[in-house]
């Protein structure tokens, strides 16, 4: 079995040094070529078909004040944070969402944190 192993391994590396193959070979490689590249050319398509509309988070104050302040206190802090998404996630709420729910969660809080860190530091700067 495993001489038989080697020896079709010494063939296939033969045929990779040489260049020797079949007719048949030649042309079932081709076909997947143009098999893989016309799935990726309609790929393409499709995408460009598509229209994307990015959103843009919202902070409502009365509904996130309590994440307003958070993030705030976390600005004010002086010492250096290196999770600040992971201190403003909610536990509770978060262990209860499936993967995909967990990653929207985690994204638009991500936007909220951005969005209120630039205005606070833009009101610094302008007062």
């Amino acid at each position: 079995m495993e001489s038989n192993l080697k020896s079709l391994a010494s063939m296939a590396k033969q045929r990779l040094k040489n260049g020797n193959y079949s007719k048949e070979v030649i042309r079932s490689a081709e076909k997947n070529k143009a098999k893989a590249s016309d799935y990726f050319y309609q790929n393409m398509l499709s995408m460009k078909k598509k229209n994307y509309v990015a959103e843009f988070v919202k902070i409502n104050p009365s509904d996130d004040q309590k994440l307003i302040r958070k993030i705030i206190g976390i600005l004010d802090n002086d010492e250096c944070m290196f999770n600040p998404i992971g201190r403003l996630v909610d536990n509770e709420y978060f262990n209860k969402l499936n993967d995909i729910e967990k990653q929207h969660y985690i994204l638009k809080l991500c936007d909220k944190y951005n969005k209120i860190k630039d205005e606070y530091y833009l009101q610094q700067k302008i007062g």
